[in-house]
């Protein structure tokens, strides 16, 4: 994105002025979808995950420096110095790689793996606010799940201020945690609002383990909720019918034209009789290929 100079860490609102100064434009009545397309293609791109976690950085950290004149080692130090004060590892499992490796990785890429918000929410001290906005806006996914027992940990943790060694902690007495009755209806139902409302209520750590045995198998699993799956595998059956409908009818044109131009070669050639012409025909109109839908 094009930032403005004076309002460069904006990022929502220089996209709507983007959009604005199209619209209003003299031009837009004569060639509002060129326009439009241009304003996309040109001035409207997708923030990266190391673009939200810089200003972050930069607007916590109270930094009076022009935004764009900070280099990557900068805020590489700020993340190894809050991850040491915070005591917080660089991963939730056990790794070689040095945070200074992954902090720059963090600040560079453009997106990250879902855990790694969770872990610089310990490491930067985030709340739940800001850690919902980078699940949200910074990796464009869904909040903080009321269904996985990782992640209304990680809430719990962030909602109350605790650091990453009490998350461990919390952690490994879930693991350890037996199977209480399963609630089926809120798990496997539309209900993820009900889900979400209950962990709301949770205000002490015995609400917390009492709320994620909920979310546990015989077997120390934790369930997920099927509602997401159910719709993606419905979505995907949809695509997989409008590809291959577009497909099919793509073929269909192609052959009608390809037994056209060898209809009208085989009238002209003298070497054959008509039967054995219609018979060749009929021979190429079955080589026709067809992609199935679903069913």
């Amino acid at each position: 994105m094009v930032l403005d100079e004076q309002n460069e860490l904006e990022f929502t609102e220089n996209a709507w002025e983007a959009l604005y100064d199209a619209v209003d434009s003299t031009y837009f009545r004569e060639q509002d979808a060129d326009l439009i397309y241009k304003t996309l293609q040109g001035r409207l791109h997708a923030i990266s995950f190391g673009d939200y976690l810089k200003r972050y950085i930069y607007q916590k950290a109270e930094m009076e420096e022009p935004f764009d004149s900070i280099d990557v080692k900068t805020y590489q130090k700020i993340i190894q110095g809050a991850f040491m004060d915070n005591h917080t590892p660089q991963s939730f499992s056990p790794t070689t790689a040095k945070l200074s490796a992954l902090a720059k990785n963090w600040l560079t890429q453009r997106t990250v793996k879902r855990e790694v918000v969770f872990l610089l929410g310990f490491g930067l001290a985030m709340s739940v606010e800001d850690v919902n906005q980078f699940l949200t806006k910074a990796l464009r996914e869904q909040g903080i799940n009321a269904k996985n027992p990782f992640e209304v940990v990680c809430w719990y943790c962030f909602k109350n201020g605790y650091s990453y060694l009490k998350f461990e902690k919390l952690w490994q007495i879930y693991q350890e945690t037996p199977v209480d009755s399963l609630n089926m209806g809120l798990l496997y139902s539309e209900e993820t609002i009900g889900a979400r409302n209950t962990m709301y209520n949770i205000h002490d750590d015995a609400a917390l383990l009492a709320f994620l045995s909920k979310l546990k198998t015989s077997d120390n699993q934790a369930k997920v909720s099927v509602t997401a799956l159910r719709h993606f595998m419905s979505l995907y059956d949809e695509a997989r019918d409008q590809i291959a409908d577009m497909y099919n009818r793509t073929e269909e044109e192609n052959l009608s034209g390809r037994l056209s131009e060898y209809r009208s070669r085989l009238s002209a050639s003298d070497r054959l009789y008509d039967y054995e012409k219609q018979q060749l025909l009929e021979k190429s109109g079955r080589k026709k290929r067809r992609i199935p839908g679903k069913t």
